[in-house]
């Protein structure tokens, strides 16, 4: 039997702004030493994850933590006529610090060799509030014992650390279904429901089915709207005008593959229905010259691997 919900924020207790972060003003990057909350025990993690990659190469390492300090009177217009009225981007909080490390050894390091472990090891601290790392590199004669001060970096290296969740949000609210089809998993993990998911004519069709031949064959429908609706409306994905979930029966002799009839059938009005804020999809909005949402597609499209992506912060861009 199928069902339509319409959009009623009410009815789920969304919080205001429905992803739940301020959009942060313009900012420009002003880097000083600052003391963020915690600075001390925030170092001594960040220390003990770089030696276990450096020391073992002989890698000697300085590290500090500067503030990106927001420029004053600087907030983007929300009145261009070719773009959406506000950029999915501006839903999240921005991220104040960036952490730097000077890095020096007698010998040469190549930068492919440490690029991957080093971004795994500080994304894998998840710190709070961080921008992104920059890892400078010197190497200097063994007849010194550090580089100059007037010496060049031979290489440096930018990684992201943007959180996880906070990438993997960001990318869900520009209609990456992918990235969606992750946080409804997340969200039914405790239920033992498994979701996948695939979008045809602006409508994301979602199967909802039991990891295991349970005690019931199909997921409840209650368990799965109560979870899905209010992330899906609060997700607000760019584009997607609704979605139709699936409650489908359990089948193990195909390994659980969807074969049969759906049980139940669920219809999800999102705010994207006939609002031009939101129902211009990604590839719509580039066309037109929304430079936000040319840098999710060229992002997504250096970034095919979604794990991958997460796990090492993945390839970045910037428009000149």
């Amino acid at each position: 039997m199928t069902e339509p919900t319409y959009l009623e924020p009410d009815r789920y207790d969304l919080p205001l702004p429905l992803i739940g972060f301020d959009p942060p003003a313009a900012c420009e990057t002003h880097p000083f030493e600052i003391s963020p909350p915690d600075t001390a025990a925030t170092q001594q993690l960040i220390f003990r994850s770089l030696t276990q990659i450096l020391s073992p190469l002989g890698v000697k390492f300085k590290l500090s933590i500067q503030s990106l300090v927001p420029m004053s009177g600087s907030i983007p217009s929300d009145s261009q006529e070719h773009t959406i009225l506000q950029s999915p981007d501006l839903y999240f909080q921005a991220l104040e610090y960036r952490l730097l490390v000077v890095c020096y050894s007698p010998t040469s390091l190549d930068s492919q060799l440490i690029a991957e472990p080093l971004a795994r090891v500080l994304r894998a601290i998840e710190l709070q509030g961080f921008q992104e790392a920059i890892v400078q590199y010197s190497r200097f004669s063994a007849l010194q014992s550090a580089p100059k001060s007037t010496q060049l970096a031979d290489w440096r290296l930018r990684i992201d650390l943007t959180p996880a969740t906070t990438k993997l949000s960001r990318w869900a609210r520009w209609g990456d279904v992918q990235a969606i089809t992750q946080l409804l998993n997340v969200a039914l993990a405790s239920a033992d429901i498994q979701v996948s998911a695939v979008l045809k004519n602006l409508t994301l069709q979602i199967f909802c089915t039991l990891k295991d031949d349970l005690d019931r064959k199909f997921p409840a429908k209650k368990i799965v709207l109560d979870a899905i609706a209010p992330l899906l409306i609060s997700l607000n994905p760019q584009g997607i005008q609704g979605a139709t979930i699936h409650g489908v029966q359990f089948q193990p002799e195909l390994g659980g593959q969807i074969e049969s009839p759906p049980v139940w059938i669920h219809w999800l009005d999102l705010p994207a229905l006939g609002d031009p804020k939101f129902s211009l999809t990604p590839i719509l909005l580039a066309s037109r010259g929304d430079e936000d949402a040319l840098t999710f597609i060229l992002e997504r499209l250096l970034n095919p691997d979604l794990e991958r992506f997460l796990d090492i912060g993945g390839g970045s861009l910037f428009f000149l």
